[in-house]
């Protein structure tokens, strides 16, 4: 990981989350939409979206291509519980997303 930013909350399956883009060092998904869901007070990854959006072909609902794919299940760290603990974990020690995050998903409670 290369870097992290607070995107806002969506609603998934509905449950609020807190919308985290990734920067990665992966050639396949150089950049993904991680999301976290309070639970217990603390934040907890849920999904992970490939992110291959574009500007001038997303902005609308584009048809051309899948600008995001889950990926939870395929990525690297999902193989096992540890990996995907550290992956958590290591999204959240970026500078203040752990901070952004939870106060994001304060505000829905």
């Amino acid at each position: 990981m290369t870097g992290a930013r607070v995107r806002g909350i969506v609603n998934r399956g509905g449950e609020p989350c807190a919308e985290v883009e990734v920067d990665t060092d992966s050639e396949s998904a150089p950049v993904v939409l991680a999301y976290f869901a309070n639970e217990g007070g603390k934040a907890v990854l849920r999904t992970v979206l490939s992110n291959d959006a574009e500007r001038e072909t997303d902005w609308f609902d584009n048809n051309l291509h899948q600008a995001f794919e889950d990926i939870t299940a395929e990525a690297s760290y999902a193989d096992n519980e540890k990996g995907r603990h550290s992956f958590q974990e290591s999204v959240l020690a970026a500078a203040h997303i752990r901070q952004e995050v939870e106060a994001t998903l304060a505000d829905t409670l």
